[in-house]
């Protein structure tokens, strides 16, 4: 009868061993647990889509370089942080090139030491190129990013205008 308990309880604590190593990797209760970074990096495919005359789809690529203005974000038992974003889409349409500049607020939440989500509300400025019209556009985005190295992870971004999926460094 021991044995069989001994034997039970081994099997118990390997099965449960990887679910206690991702708890111990949780970070979304420790503040400031996040990579320190000066700014970040990203490069990225842009799938967009806009409404004028009717929703016009496009893709691309574009960049986006975020600074952290506040270590400890406006959640401070939390492990958050915000960043100011700035960068440029260039996006190809059926018969029109459109330059997306965006300005947003990212506003980072780091739940585990590989995932963290964010939100990114702001203001766009968008440049049409065939028919040079110019104009500003609120701005909305949530993503996510899956860090896969120390300092390297994949970015998705979904909102308007556009859909991104790239990588992402924390320099």
């Amino acid at each position: 009868m021991q044995i069989r308990t001994l034997k039970l309880t081994v099997w118990v604590a390997l099965m449960l061993a990887p679910l206690c190593a991702q708890a111990e990797q949780a970070t979304i209760e420790q503040p400031g647990a996040h990579p320190q970074y000066r700014f970040e990096m990203e490069p990225h495919f842009v799938f967009g889509y806009e409404r004028c005359c009717g929703y016009h789809s496009g893709a691309g690529a574009g960049l986006r370089v975020n600074v952290p203005i506040v270590k400890n974000g406006f959640v401070p038992s939390i492990n958050n942080n915000v960043a100011i974003g700035f960068g440029g889409d260039l996006v190809f349409h059926d018969s029109r090139v459109t330059l997306h500049l965006p300005v947003v607020m990212q506003w980072n939440f780091f739940f585990h030491r590989q995932w963290s989500a964010f939100i990114e509300p702001g203001l766009g400025f968008s440049e049409t190129f065939n028919d040079a019209t110019f104009h500003a556009f609120p701005a909305l985005s949530i993503g996510g990013r899956f860090t896969f190295a120390e300092r390297m992870s994949v970015v998705l971004r979904i909102g308007y205008p556009s859909i991104n999926l790239g990588l992402s460094w924390f320099l």
